[in-house]
């Protein structure tokens, strides 16, 4: 009886915790060996009433405050998105930030990525 309960309690309650993911699957510095330029490449997810308002890419120098973003390029039919970003040489740490509200474009939430570290020259 305690199984049955706890496998109802996963099916009902596990849908509810899935919600609004941004995922950075590549970043890459001077792609092409293009100097002060980085790439990123990554996907999102929403959830059930969540809907979907902007996606950034960002990168944030080392060591400091400085933040670089710019509005990625979406697939929304995909859930993909990209960006390429204009940057001086240092090492940065890059994400994505996925906008997006839950019924009332007012409360705006933000979602980020994971982060990963790149040298820029």
């Amino acid at each position: 009886m305690n199984r049955l309960v706890w496998l109802c309690a996963l099916v009902l309650v596990v849908p509810l915790m899935m919600g609004a993911a941004c995922v950075l699957t590549q970043a890459t510095a001077n792609p092409n060996g293009v100097p002060n330029r980085l790439d990123e490449i990554g996907t999102y997810s929403l959830g059930q009433n969540e809907f979907f308002l902007t996606v950034l890419g960002c990168a944030k120098l080392s060591g400091t405050t400085q933040l670089t973003s710019i509005g990625a390029t979406v697939d929304q039919e995909n859930k993909t998105w990209s960006a390429t970003l204009s940057l001086a040489a240092g090492t940065y740490k890059c994400y994505g930030a996925l906008y997006y509200h839950t019924g009332n474009p007012m409360n705006c939430m933000v979602e980020q990525s994971n982060k990963v570290e790149r040298t820029v020259q």
